[in-house]
């Protein structure tokens, strides 16, 4: 059975993950968050960790993410133009 490279050259799977937190939450607890998560996943055994499951990580400020979520949930729920 060929692999999924040899049927489409190029393919590749993104996986994202995020930290939601309820409306109205106060930006000083978003910001925390965001710093202790930012700072755990920059950690020596965290990146050996992932690195060795073949993840790389960015990391991602409350701003720009707020972006990045929809964008992608659009794609994921309209399917990926680029892969048309």
């Amino acid at each position: 059975m060929p692999t999924i490279n040899e049927t489409l050259p190029g393919f590749q799977v993104v996986v994202w993950f995020g930290i939601l937190v309820p409306a109205g939450t106060p930006p000083e607890i978003v910001a925390k968050l965001n710093d202790a998560v930012t700072r755990a996943i920059a950690t020596p055994s965290v990146q050996d960790a992932l690195k060795k499951r073949g993840v790389e990580t960015k990391a991602l400020d409350a701003g720009s993410f707020r972006g990045h979520y929809p964008r992608r949930c659009r794609q994921v729920g309209e399917g990926d133009e680029s892969a048309k």
